[in-house]
């Protein structure tokens, strides 16, 4: 079982007590000299903010909150920006909690990210000061700075991330990164320069640009989305049997490890006939709505077929982890203030990458799954690659 690295915990509230600290202080100490402008630009973040949630959720990371801090950073208080970033976060906690990713609205998640982002702005902000920039002729300068702002974010969320997992995450910090950070530069130069040459007006057509273009990109990736929904589950949502088998052979192609954990459910009959089969369904999307909070973004979640569930993770470790996290507390809905246990058998086995076929992997997890059926059921059957 997977456990997190000890200095885990000292650095998650170490980072939170130093970056609300540092925006309590800002806030209490430095006027915002609140005005229409500021407002505007609240406005935009939190736009902003919402739109990196939906996009991020459709496979692109393309976002205008990291340039639009930048942005503010150059010419408002930091007090504004510590407010601009607080109210940023809780927007997109807000929309998790609504999605159903996430059970509070202020966890420690979202005051770690609240913390982290104030932190690494203000090391931007102090770098500007320090460098003294002259908008009209430093623009190498500014754009280092903005690099560095980005690159100081991905470190501290990285850290965290590799703490929590207790492996090295920082491969994810330039990896499939170059077009995000060239993207920020890029607006952040142009917000910078707009506002500083011509005003708010320059700054507000940048923004209506910028988002046409994301549009755009929207409309591109939701055209492939269409054409992916034949691969998903219209009950739960997540992907189907068919494209579970497509990802198996694809990383068969691929010939690297892999694992892959089957879930059945104990007794869901019982939920039907007792409940109804409304209640049945409603306990399905439940059931993987919880689950997914269990995952990260690289893990895969498929419905099997009636109460069969599959997952694809990356590794073994990660395997144990998730397997702990499965059994690590009831997973339950409330019907009529009673509450429905949902338990399940579940079989893992970690493939090589190295096998025939998709038969030959989904023969030896089911058959797993099915022997801690036998055991009674509720728990969880490892069965080691055999070639």
């Amino acid at each position: 079982m997977m456990k997190s690295h000890i200095l885990f915990k000292p650095y998650l509230y170490t980072t939170s007590v130093v970056g609300i600290a540092i925006a309590l202080w800002q806030i209490a100490t430095v006027p915002m000299n609140m005005n229409i402008q500021l407002i505007i630009f609240i406005i935009f973040n939190t736009a902003a903010e919402c739109l990196e949630f939906y996009y991020e959720e459709r496979y692109t990371s393309l976002t205008l909150g990291s340039a639009t801090s930048f942005f503010m950073i150059m010419f408002f208080p930091f007090s504004a920006v510590a407010v601009l970033c607080i109210i940023g976060v809780l927007v997109q906690a807000y929309m998790r909690k609504k999605k159903g990713l996430t059970e509070r609205l202020i966890n420690e998640k979202t005051i770690f990210n609240i913390a982290a982002f104030v932190i690494f702005n203000y090391v931007t902000y102090l770098g500007i000061k320090w460098f003294r920039i002259y908008i009209p002729s430093d623009a190498i300068i500014i754009g280092v700075l903005v690099l560095f702002q980005n690159i100081l974010n991905g470190i501290i969320l990285c850290t965290v991330q590799s703490l929590a997992m207790n492996k090295s995450m920082f491969n994810t910090l330039f990896k499939d990164k170059f077009m995000y950070y060239l993207y920020t530069l890029i607006l952040s130069l142009m917000l910078v320069y707009n506002y500083y040459y011509i005003g708010i007006w320059a700054v507000i057509g940048v923004y209506s640009i910028f988002i046409t273009v994301q549009k755009s990109m929207q409309l591109e990736v939701d055209n492939k989305i269409k054409d992916e929904k034949i691969y998903r589950d219209n009950l739960t949502g997540v992907y189907n049997r068919d494209f579970f088998i497509k990802t198996i052979e694809a990383k068969l192609r691929e010939k690297k490890p892999f694992s892959i954990i089957f879930l059945d459910m104990d007794e869901f009959k019982s939920v039907n006939d007792i409940y109804g089969h409304l209640v049945g369904d409603k306990a399905l999307q439940e059931f993987v709505i919880k689950i997914k909070r269990m995952l990260r973004k690289e893990d895969f979640l498929y419905r099997y077929g009636g109460d069969e569930f599959v997952l694809v993770v990356s590794d073994k470790d990660e395997a144990m982890e998730v397997g702990r996290k499965l059994y690590a507390k009831e997973i339950a809905i409330q019907h009529n203030d009673v509450n429905i246990d949902l338990k399940f058998s579940t079989g893992i086995y970690n493939c090589t990458g190295l096998e025939a076929s998709y038969v030959d992997i989904i023969g030896t997890v089911d058959a797993a799954m099915y022997k801690s059926k036998q055991k009674g059921g509720n728990q969880i059957v490892y069965v080691a690659a055999v070639l």
